[in-house]
C-alpha cells in the first residue's frame, strides 16, 4: 500500500513537472517569435542642408546589426511603417530629427524626436539607431552594443589671417595734392611694390598737369616726384588687406610766369605717412584708396619774375599738407 501511494506522488510530480516546462517553452517560442517576424518598412529623408547626415543605406544596416537580424522589408510587406527625416536648426545651430512608427492597422507606436547641436550631424547616428531599433522590437535595448562613433581628427590649423603672401604689385592712379603747392594740384600716379609677407617696398612717380595763379601775377606751376616707401599691410580678408605706408619723396617743382618767358625749378624733399586700403575686385586686379600727411624737409619760398626786374613770392611751403588718392592695380603673386 505505501509503494502504491508513492508511485502515485512521483507520477503527479512528473506531470507537474513536464507542464512547466512546456508552458516555459511555449512562452519563450512565442516571444522569440514574435520579435523575429516583426519586419519594418523604414523611409528616412535629409531635408536641405542635412546632406551630412547618415544616409538611408548605412542607418537601415546598423539597424538591423543592432537587432541581429534582417528586419526591413519593403512597405507592403511590412508590419510596422517607420518614418523620419532631419532638418536643420537655425538657431541655437544644429540638427532636429523626427521618427514615428505606425503599425499596419494605423495605430501609432510612438514618435520620437532628436536634436544636436553644432556642425557635426553623424553625433545623432546612434541615438537614431537606438530609436528605431526599439520602434521594431521593444527588446533590442538588450542587444549588441552601438558600434562607437569614431573621434574626428582635429581640425587644421587656420591659416593666420592676417598674413599676406609673398606678391609684386602694379598700380596706375590719380592723387590730389593740398597745402603743399602755390594751389591744389591733381595729377596722375604710377607705381611698382613688392611684398614679403607683412612688409611691402615700392617706387612710385608723381606728375602734376600744369596749374596757373594769378596772384600776385600769373604763373604757371607744374610739380615732378619720385617716391620710395614701405609699408606695414594686414590681410582682413582674402579680398580686403589695410596697411600702413611711410615713404621719402624727392622732386622739382617748375614755375614760370609767361608775361616775362622767365623761369626757374626749385627741388622739393618730402617725407609722407598714411593709411592705405585695399579691395580686390576681380582676380588680380584691386581698387586702393590712399591717404597722407605731407611734411617738407625744407621750406622754399618760389618766385617769379612778375615785372622787368621785380622778383615776386608766389607762397611759402607750409609746415604740413596732405594728398588722396585713388588708384588701380594689379597683384601678381606665386
Amino acid at each position: 500500500m505505501p509503494s502504491s501511494r508513492c508511485r502515485r506522488t512521483i507520477g503527479v510530480c512528473a506531470c507537474f513537472g513536464v507542464a512547466a516546462f512546456v508552458a516555459a517553452f511555449l512562452m519563450l517560442t512565442s516571444r522569440t517569435a514574435r520579435a523575429a517576424g516583426t519586419t519594418s518598412a523604414l523611409s528616412w529623408v535629409r531635408l536641405a542642408g542635412a546632406e551630412s547626415c547618415i544616409p538611408v543605406s548605412e542607418l537601415s544596416t546598423r539597424v538591423e546589426k543592432r537587432l541581429g537580424r534582417a528586419a526591413l522589408v519593403s512597405p507592403s510587406v511590412a508590419a510596422v511603417a517607420i518614418e523620419g527625416h532631419v532638418e536643420v536648426k537655425a538657431s541655437p545651430r544644429g540638427f532636429h530629427a523626427v521618427l514615428r512608427g505606425t503599425r499596419r492597422d494605423g495605430s501609432e507606436i510612438g514618435v520620437r524626436e532628436l536634436d544636436t547641436r553644432g556642425e557635426d550631424c553623424r553625433r545623432m547616428d546612434d541615438d537614431l539607431v537606438l530609436v528605431i531599433a526599439l520602434l521594431i522590437d521593444p527588446d533590442a535595448v538588450g542587444g549588441a552594443r552601438p558600434e562607437p562613433t569614431p573621434v574626428p581628427s582635429p581640425p587644421p590649423e587656420p591659416t593666420t589671417p592676417w598674413r599676406s603672401p609673398p606678391s609684386i604689385d602694379t598700380q596706375l592712379g590719380v592723387r590730389g595734392a593740398f597745402g603743399l603747392f602755390p594751389d591744389t594740384a591733381a595729377g596722375f600716379t604710377l607705381g611698382a611694390r613688392v611684398g614679403l609677407g607683412h612688409f611691402a617696398f615700392g617706387l612710385g612717380l608723381f606728375s602734376t598737369l600744369e596749374s596757373e595763379q594769378d596772384n600776385p601775377g600769373p604763373i604757371q606751376y607744374s610739380v615732378t616726384d619720385g617716391e620710395l616707401s614701405v609699408r606695414g599691410r594686414w590681410s582682413l580678408s582674402r579680398r580686403v588687406e589695410v596697411a600702413g605706408e611711410a615713404g621719402a619723396r624727392f622732386g622739382v617743382m617748375s614755375v614760370q610766369a609767361p608775361a616775362s618767358a622767365t623761369s626757374h625749378s626749385l627741388p622739393l624733399a618730402d617725407v609722407a605717412l598714411g593709411p592705405r586700403f585695399l579691395v580686390f575686385v576681380a582676380g588680380p586686379m584691386f581698387v586702393e584708396a590712399s591717404g597722407s600727411v605731407v611734411v617738407p624737409l625744407f621750406r622754399q619760398q618760389p618766385q617769379s619774375q612778375i615785372g622787368a626786374d621785380t622778383p615776386a613770392a608766389i607762397a611759402t611751403r607750409p609746415a604740413v599738407g596732405g594728398d588722396l588718392g585713388l588708384s588701380v592695380g594689379l597683384r601678381f603673386a606665386p
